[in-house]
């Protein structure tokens, strides 16, 4: 079934562009980064770890009466060793983590990532 043209320009009014979508001011990223300090737990998945999407996510300030360990995976397929390395540097400073926390990866695919650490990830460990 073809969608309403209705429906479709309410969708399209949702639609953001590059530009639109990294405001570090909008709501949308702002909740994202309550979220990331929040989190005890955070899988990356074909993220690719770019600068600007790491901006993006990067808290504004950290608070050192709220600060909370976070274990961090993600996989890196493609990303050589030394900017894996990089990568866990630059997670480290979101909450001042043990690198030993950070667990990126790149020789694991999704699949991989998710049987390498299923116990980690396991709700019973919550």
């Amino acid at each position: 079934t073809k969608p309403h043209p209705r429906v479709l320009l309410q969708l399209a009014g949702d639609i953001k562009t590059f530009t639109e979508g990294t405001d570090p001011k909008s709501s949308e990223i702002a909740a994202i980064r309550k979220n990331i300090e929040e989190a005890d737990k955070i899988v990356f998945l074909g993220y690719a770890f770019h600068d600007l999407n790491m901006r993006l996510i990067s808290p504004d300030t950290l608070h050192p009466d709220q600060l909370s360990i976070t274990t961090y995976y993600g996989t890196a397929k493609g990303i050589s060793d030394s900017d894996c390395h990089i990568i866990q540097d630059t997670l480290s400073k979101f909450k001042q983590s043990d690198t030993g926390s950070i667990n990126i990866n790149n020789k694991l695919d999704c699949a991989g990532l998710f049987k390498e650490y299923w116990r980690s990830l396991s709700l019973k460990n919550v």
